[in-house]
Parts: structure tokens; sequence; C-alpha cells
């Protein structure tokens, strides 16, 4: 197996090695579990990379392309190794149509296919045509190769998972970045700690984000590009104990007013819960005044169009950034609450300054 490793580093607990999974699994040794995105089928890759005109988002990361080819001619193979070297869950991400195929290739291994779940995307891009509805969630395959009854976490847990698409942490040097939120919820609900997990399709690394932050061990990637441009961020992600979330600290006024100092102490801690609830819609380049009147004008019944042009931006920038925005309960409340500037989000996730 040696010859196959191109690269191979250590970060933590976590091990990240460079080079093709049917040539390096087999000498891997068994591991806890896999829980990886590999690619999906080849036709929605056709269709993906048919767009000819560039597509526009909501000011993030643009939107390019799959340049890696379709999970079709090896999906069996796959299977079978995986079935080999596996001693507990197999979850591989899907389309809603991939389901069955991938059903059809972990049945006849020695792996029980249990069912697919559902990854709900509230903030998933609309059907901007209008011919008929946009694609609002994808699908995981779950397997249980380990002895016996299966086991994970959840008890009856429903299989439906809802979390953003684009968090406003997303990466976004990968085309088809799973969200690290929704890598751990996985994780949490079918390992345990101590487990030893392996990616062989590992993208962007949410799923050792997830892993890391969980106290699970593992890693994978066969994609030397992307290798090499998320190995600093990873780092970093991997070194990380957490997000910094605002304070609500009130600072020592001496003989200041007592009511005025009760105020202020209310002020900044409304400010800093309305920042906690918005945290999944913060974007640096949108700011709380933007959102506040891209809201009241849609209650008020103006279109898109409209709105786009007393905000200078593109008509689907600002139609994403609605959808993005509604799923938030009281989000109109909670913007009030936090403070309307025309200043950019803090990347920090804190209040304005």
């Amino acid at each position: 197996m040696t010859g196959a490793i191109l690269k191979d580093v250590t970060i933590g607990n976590c091990r990240l090695i460079l080079g093709d999974a049917l040539a390096l699994m087999p000498g891997l040794g068994p591991v806890d579990h896999i829980i990886s995105d590999p690619p999906y089928e080849q036709s929605l890759h056709d269709a993906k990379n048919s767009l000819k005109r560039r597509i526009q988002n909501d000011g993030g990361v643009d939107l390019r392309g799959l340049d890696f080819a379709g999970i079709d001619a090896i999906r069996s193979d796959f299977t079978d190794m995986a079935a080999g070297m596996c001693r507990g869950w197999f979850v591989a991400f899907c389309t809603v149509e991939g389901v069955a195929r991938w059903a059809d290739a972990i049945n006849p291994s020695r792996m029980k296919y249990k069912r697919a779940c559902i990854w709900v995307k509230p903030d998933s891009t609309p059907q901007l045509n209008g011919q008929g509805p946009a694609q609002g969630a994808e699908c995981f395959v779950t397997a249980w190769a380990g002895d016996g009854h299966a086991k994970w976490n959840a008890g009856g847990k429903r299989g439906i998972y809802r979390h953003l698409t684009n968090p406003p942490d997303r990466h976004g040097g990968h085309p088809t970045e799973k969200p690290w939120r929704l890598m751990s919820e996985i994780i949490t609900d079918f390992t345990n700690p101590g487990d030893v997990i392996l990616d062989p399709f590992m993208g962007s690394g949410t799923t050792l984000v997830a892993a890391a932050r969980n106290g699970r061990g593992g890693g994978y990637r066969n994609q030397p590009r992307l290798f090499r441009h998320r190995l600093p961020a990873g780092r970093r992600r991997l070194s990380s104990a957490g997000f910094v979330r605002a304070s609500a600290r009130c600072p020592c006024a001496g003989n200041a007013d007592m009511n005025a100092r009760a105020s202020f102490s209310s002020n900044r801690a409304k400010s800093a819960h309305a920042a906690e609830r918005l945290l999944s819609v913060f974007h640096p380049l949108w700011s709380s005044a933007d959102d506040h009147a891209l809201l009241k004008a849609r209650a008020a019944g103006d279109n898109f169009t409209a709105i786009a042009v007393r905000l200078d931006r593109s008509r689907i920038a600002v139609e994403q950034r609605w959808h993005r925005l509604r799923v938030v309960p009281n989000v109109l409340k909670l913007l009030e609450a936090y403070g309307l500037s025309a200043r950019p989000y803090p990347a920090d996730g804190g209040r304005h300054g």
C-alpha cells in the first residue's frame, strides 16, 4: 500500500492520506465506520456541468462545475471493499434518485441495508426558471456492517436532518461541501467517542472536522488539488475549540445611575441573544440594515427586481438572500434587537461595534 500513498499527514487524531481510494482501502485494515460523500451519479454531474452561463450567488464563493467523475463506474467495487473493512455503520450521501442504486449495490454484500435518511436544506437555491419545484433535500443511505442488531445513539429519532447548505462559515473550496454541523449531528447519532471513521471521499474535510470535534479520528483524500488547497485551513479548523460568541457582559460603571446600567445591560443581553439566533445567516457581504430592508419590502409586496435595484444587487442574490432569511423564526424582531447597521456582519459572530 505504501506506493499508493502520495501524501500522508497527521493532524491531531486525524490522518489525511492522499491517493486512490480503491488502491488504498484494502491495506488500511478494519475501521469502525465509513461515513462519506461519494460523487453522485454521472448524469447529475453532466447536468451540472452543462450550464453555459455563469452561476450567480448571494456574494459567497463562485459556484463551479464538478471536475471529477461520477460514482457509477466504481460503486460496486467501493461497496464490496467497504463491506470487508467496516465494523459498524456505512453512511453514503447521494441524490434522491441515487438511493435505489446504492441499495442495489449494498444488498448483495454482507452489510445490512437499513434505510435512506434525508438532509433538508432550508436555504437551497429556488427553481429560478419557475418551471417546477426546486431541489430542497439530499439523501444519505445507511447500512449496518457490524455483528448482531444495529446500534446507534438516537433512539427512535426520525432520519431527517435540517441544516443550511451555505452557513456563514462555509469555506467554499469544494463544489459539494457538506456543512460541518450536519456531519457533526450524523457522527453523534451513529458513532461513539474513540471510534475510527474512514472517509474515502473527503472533499473539503468537514467530516474530519466534525469527527475531531466529537472525539473521533480518521481521514482520507483522493484529489491532489483539493488536498493542497484545504490542508492549511484544515489545520486551523481541527485545532479550533469553538466559535467566538457575543458577550452579554456589562462593564463596571462605578457610581453611574443604576437604572442606566440596567438598561445598558439589558440591551447588550438582547443584542447578544439576537446575534446567537442570527448566526446561521450572518454573511460578510450583507448587513443587518440590508436584511431588514429586504424583509420589510417583501412584506409590503415589492418584487425582487425592485428590491434589487434599491439594494444595488442582482435579483438572484436578493431572492436567494430572502429564502435564507425567512427560515429564521421572528427574524425581523431579531434583526431589530441585534441593531440595524449598514456595516457588514462581523466575521466573529459578535455585535456591531
